[in-house]
């Protein structure tokens, strides 16, 4: 998502800066004539060179576009196939935050830990300071005993992530 938003950052730019120079190109062309002809050959040409760009940009957001939906699908189809397990595994890892007599708040930076989430990103979702969160989390493995956040992901996940 965020090379999406990137990507059209870029072209934003880019027609910015393509229209300055069709406008600097059209005044050339009205206050010089053809004096000036090969200062206006070379803004053609960065003219053309930046149109080709934002085609090719335009294009590969498109793409991107397309492969999020696919990939939002297979993930959509992945879930309504896998709920009742997704839902089994959710309550589970409740059910040893409880045992843990985790707070509510821990709980939650527990499970926003358990998806993959930074303190940066958890402080952002809980509208709170990366300190703050990084207090909870250092709270939530004192009361687990796990050293850290590879720990605390390994005890939910290392029975579930088996070889065939």
């Amino acid at each position: 998502m965020n090379q999406t938003r990137n990507l059209k950052l870029l072209l934003v730019s880019l027609i910015t800066a393509f229209s300055f120079l069709i406008f600097d190109l059209v005044v050339d062309v009205f206050d010089n004539g053809m004096d000036e002809f090969i200062h206006l050959l070379i803004e053609a040409l960065v003219v053309i060179g930046l149109g080709i760009q934002i085609v090719s940009l335009v294009k590969l957001v498109f793409e991107l576009k397309g492969e999020n939906r696919v990939f939002k699908k297979d993930l959509d189809h992945w879930r309504e196939e896998h709920n009742k397990f997704i839902k089994g595994v959710s309550c589970t890892i409740n059910k040893q935050f409880i045992n843990w007599k985790l707070t509510p708040s821990q709980k939650e930076i527990g499970m926003l830990l358990l998806k993959g989430l930074n303190f940066q990103e958890i402080a952002n979702v809980r509208n709170t300071s990366e300190r703050t969160v990084r207090q909870q989390a250092t709270e939530i493995y004192k009361k687990t005993k796990l050293k850290g956040r590879h720990e605390f992901a390994a005890f939910f996940l290392e029975d579930l992530l088996l070889p065939d």
